[in-house]
């Protein structure tokens, strides 16, 4: 019996699904705060970071 993997990136695959639409919305508005990102993306439903 081998040990299973511990740790390890687990969200990154999610996080850069929505890189497309966060860099696009950045480049027509690059001084929006995290808060005004995250709302500028409601079709992506981008959970808030727990």
């Amino acid at each position: 019996m081998t040990a299973a993997p511990m740790g390890g990136d687990r969200r990154s695959g999610a996080t850069e699904a929505y890189e497309p639409r966060s860099l696009a919305v950045l480049a027509v508005r690059p001084d929006l705060t995290l808060d005004e990102t995250r709302s500028a993306l409601p079709a992506c439903a981008v959970p808030p970071h727990a």
